[in-house]
């Protein structure tokens, strides 16, 4: 089998949606793809990118620190986390990204490396959908 076999038609946003947006569509159809206005991949937007997104970074490296956010301060910084734009979250490196050709296990290789629990299928230059790790996994142990 091979990667366009198991791919699926994913949902998939521009760059500039809003956190808030975001949070409702992940929560409705899991990991969604990040495009540009050509449907080239930016990134892969999870639950735990999100996570990422509303923590502070001091808390993200220390869990003793999330201590010292009381519930207000931490209501204030998930209402300013609300107003940012997806750009803001996609992390540096890696593009989850496979070609329609690669094998499951090429696609298990590509999620272990970049730690995603998505990847984007392209075939011939575009985007045909995603494959999710629950999906990978479920097929690989037929």
């Amino acid at each position: 089998m091979r990667a366009r076999d198991l791919a699926t038609p994913r949902t998939s946003i521009p760059p500039t949606e809003t956190f808030a947006r975001v949070l409702q569509l992940v929560a409705e159809h899991g990991p969604i793809l990040v495009v540009d206005e050509h449907r080239g991949l930016l990134g892969v937007i999870s639950n735990e990118t999100l996570l990422r997104g509303l923590l502070p970074a001091y808390v993200q490296s220390e869990d003793l620190l999330a201590g010292v956010l009381d519930e207000k301060s931490a209501a204030t910084l998930f209402a300013k986390a609300h107003e940012r734009k997806v750009e803001e979250l996609l992390a540096v490196g890696d593009v989850p990204l496979v070609e329609g050709e690669d094998s499951l296990i090429e696609v298990a290789s590509v999620m272990v490396r970049t730690s995603s629990s998505l990847v984007a299928v392209q075939d011939q230059g575009r985007i045909i959908g995603g494959i999710a790790l629950t999906d990978l996994l479920e097929q690989l142990a037929r």
